[in-house]
């Protein structure tokens, strides 16, 4: 695979936190009073937080598939995996907890429920033989996770469980830092296919739009309607996908 390294060294960053003990002593008999003054609010938060959890969980399997022909991809992106996969790990984690404090299951009947789940990648075939296809399908969805995490503080800060409202900024944190590691990748490595970016990106921010059901693959998992999830449409193209092409190329719009 030919790439070019023409800029400077490409190093990842990464804030690291343990949300074993962030959450350490929150549990579903310890948060009984906070529970049900939101009562039907958590109720209509459910497939949030079970979307919010398989899609976490459902990375972990992308990132087996890529890492299972390493010969495929780039050293950096190799690198960027390794710092990837332990935030993803928590975010999964996070949301484990989260979900059995707040719904009664415990913590290995959601882990059996989520692993008898499938993930079928055939959609992304055409991402993940082009290296820089790939980087800007993840770009995306970190940048669009950012924003539907950041607009899920409100509800957590309703509850009054403080380590579940750390817990989100942390993660909406760390899907930032994604999104900024992976363009300055795509910078690195790309800089001579920068005018793809537009075309590609389109591409993807049509087929997550308009595509099928979301089939465990990790991106691509915004089906849930609005309001349900926080993001409209339009704000995918402008706020996300726009963003990302902004960063790359300098230009504000798809049109």
């Amino acid at each position: 695979m030919m790439v070019s390294r023409n800029q400077a060294a490409y190093a990842p960053r990464q804030r690291l936190w343990d949300p074993s003990q962030l959450l350490a002593g929150v549990s579903h008999e310890s948060t009984t009073e906070a529970r049900l003054r939101r009562q039907r609010a958590v109720e209509e938060y459910e497939p949030v937080i079970w979307n919010d959890l398989t899609s976490e969980y459902d990375s972990l399997a992308l990132i087996d598939l890529l890492r299972s022909n390493p010969g495929a991809y780039s050293p950096e992106l190799h690198g960027f995996m390794e710092r990837w996969v332990r935030d993803e790990h928590n975010h999964y984690v996070s949301f484990r907890h989260i979900y059995s404090v707040l719904y009664g299951e415990s913590v290995t009947s959601i882990a059996t429920r989520v692993e008898r789940r499938a993930s079928d990648f055939s959609s992304l075939e055409a991402f993940l033989h082009d290296e820089l296809k790939l980087l800007l399908l993840l770009a995306y969805d970190e940048i669009v996770t950012a924003h539907a995490y950041h607009r899920d503080i409100p509800f957590y800060k309703a509850l009054g469980i403080a380590p579940f409202q750390s817990c989100i900024r942390f993660i909406g944190r760390d899907e930032g830092i994604h999104f900024d590691n992976v363009i300055r990748l795509i910078r690195a490595l790309y800089p001579h296919r920068i005018g793809e970016v537009k075309g590609i990106l389109w591409d993807i921010v049509s087929t997550d739009v308009n595509g099928e059901a979301y089939e465990g693959t990790f991106v691509m998992d915004h089906k849930l309607p609005y309001p349900l999830f926080p993001l409209t449409h339009e704000e995918l193209i402008t706020k996300c996908a726009g963003r990302a092409l902004e960063l790359l190329t300098g230009e504000r719009s798809f049109n």
